[in-house]
């Protein structure tokens, strides 16, 4: 049998034309259909009204720009007319631009200055941002939109994938994902979407980074620890980012989403330092026509997707997988946070399918010495990543295991989890005051596709900002430093077009940004 390759514009067009059939799936899913879970109402702008600065970050499919200034136009008609002269969808009726119910919420922060409240009134909302764009000199707000640069598959796939995570902003809310403020007055299959969405200020892949410097300075020339106290609270301090990324993926998981895409890239700090998740491209409803026959175990979902090291064996093998993959790629993620090591750092895509996949192998655990894991974390990452998807705790077990050892390390004081505690209680009473005054599903934009690299200590490109993705690169020639095992670091020159390192690679099945022909003998036919 002779398969004919099909042409960029032929897949394109076949990305268009399901489409809107993808958008209607979404728009069913289990947190609109079943849950109930209504879509709020969001200020629409006009690309004109909007002023960008600094180039924040570069994407696979769009550009995140800081704005510097929103000027309102003077006439509402004036903001609309742009919808009808979309470049793919000229001559067509705007269709789902606002959500159908308008609510107000509560605000779901911890502090009383983020004047949650004016987002939500609809009516307000526009002006409001327009005169609060700054903020004692920083700026509030982001944009993200599609690259100019792209080919027409990846125009297609940018659009849809804004389309799916704009749709999935619009009803969750937590206080630990990123808030969506506003979209384009385009209609959400379009090339020109972009989003609105809270500034951002360096990502987890970055703060990793200071962490190893600054651990660094705790230990003298010997590598003996010179300041107990100040190594336990960095420790602290790490648990806390993952015990706040957890309740965010519990949150998900309670509504029956897969995040699909946990790394360190696509975790955020807003300007006060709080942890933010964003990049919702890849989120996955759960629901009953995927679900594995005769009562077998987890989904039929999109293989290959995610990022490497951290995608979960059962998606990388084309098996049925589960909210149980998210807890995988957290444990992988959680051994690089209390380790402050990077995972994998010589293996390629092929290492990974095959030894971490089929395989079985795992990073080490340190067992004893100054360098010795909490009991606790051990036993979260033993279980978390088991290849047996369903012997791993569910996240909402791995947040009360963490908070709890927080509390332990703090002498049974909660200071230490009380903001976070506090900021989630504020978002539950938030989301119930919003879906509890409306029902319908609103249509969907999106806020992300984001992904990029640590510095120095890792084989990732570096990141300009908290919302980047990263694309394979195979023909240039780099320099990289590693740190080996033993803590050394390793310092080695890649380059060609055959040499691609598992953590430049992203979203490989969904985006197409990985020929996986080579690895034929590995994956399930």
């Amino acid at each position: 049998m002779v398969v004919v390759a099909l042409s960029i514009e032929e897949k394109a067009k076949k990305v268009w034309d399901e489409a809107e059939e993808t958008m209607k799936h979404v728009d069913s899913a289990h947190i609109f259909s079943v849950a109930n879970q209504s879509c709020r109402q969001f200020p629409m702008f006009d690309a004109k009204e909007i002023t960008c600065g600094p180039l924040m970050g570069k994407g696979g499919f769009s550009n995140v720009f800081e704005i510097s200034d929103i000027t309102l136009l003077d006439k509402k008609e004036e903001s609309l007319q742009n919808v009808k002269d979309s470049p793919r969808f000229k001559g067509k009726q705007p269709q789902s631009l606002a959500f159908e119910t308008p609510t107000k919420a509560t605000t779901d922060d911890a502090r009383k200055d983020d004047y949650d409240e004016d987002h939500y009134d609809i009516d307000t909302a526009r002006e409001i941002m327009s005169k609060r764009c700054m903020r004692f000199g920083s700026a509030r707000y982001a944009m993200k939109r599609l690259r100019p640069d792209l080919n027409e598959l990846e125009f297609a796939r940018g659009a849809l994938d804004l389309a799916i995570e704009i749709k999935y902003m619009s009803v969750l809310m937590h206080p630990n994902i990123v808030k969506m403020r506003g979209y384009s007055n385009t209609p959400r299959l379009s090339l020109d979407t972009f989003i609105v969405m809270d500034r951002l200020y360096g990502t987890l892949d970055e703060r990793m980074q200071t962490w190893i410097q600054t651990n660094a300075m705790y230990k003298g020339c010997c590598g003996m620890t010179k300041d107990s106290v100040a190594t336990q609270d960095l420790l602290k301090e790490r648990l806390l980012v993952a015990y706040d990324l957890s309740v965010a993926l519990a949150h998900m998981h309670s509504l029956r989403l897969l995040y699909r895409d946990i790394k360190p890239e696509n975790i955020g700090f807003d300007i006060r330092g709080d942890v933010k998740v964003f990049d919702f491209g890849l989120v996955k409803s759960l629901d009953a026509r995927f679900k594995a026959k005769m009562g077998a175990y987890g989904y039929h979902l999109t293989p290959c997707t995610g990022s490497i090291p951290y995608m979960a064996p059962e998606i990388a093998l084309k098996e049925p997988y589960d909210k149980e993959a998210d807890v995988f790629s957290f444990c992988m993620l959680l051994w690089e946070i209390i380790s402050m090591e990077v995972l994998f750092p010589d293996y390629s895509i092929r290492d990974y399918f095959v030894r971490v996949c089929k395989e079985n192998h795992r990073p080490t655990i340190p067992s004893n010495g100054n360098n010795s894991w909490p009991g606790v974390i051990k036993a979260i990452v033993k279980e978390g990543w088991d290849r047996n998807p369903q012997k791993r705790p569910d996240m909402k077990r791995v947040g009360t295991m963490i908070r709890g050892l927080l509390q332990d390390m703090s002498c049974g004081d909660e200071t230490i989890v009380n903001r976070s505690a506090h900021m989630l209680d504020k978002s539950r009473r938030s989301f119930h005051n919003t879906f509890s005054e409306g029902n319908g599903n609103g249509s969907g934009h999106s806020m992300g596709d984001s992904s990029s690299g640590r510095k120095k200590l890792t084989r990732r490109r570096s990141s300009a900002m908290a919302a980047t993705p990263a694309t394979t690169t195979t023909t240039t020639t780099t320099t990289t430093t590693t740190m080996k095992p033993d803590g050394k670091p390793s310092t080695t020159k890649t380059g060609g077009s055959t040499s691609v390192h598992a953590s430049n690679v992203r979203r490989e099945s969904l985006h197409l940004n990985l020929d996986l022909s080579e690895l034929e003998d590995v994956l399930p036919s």
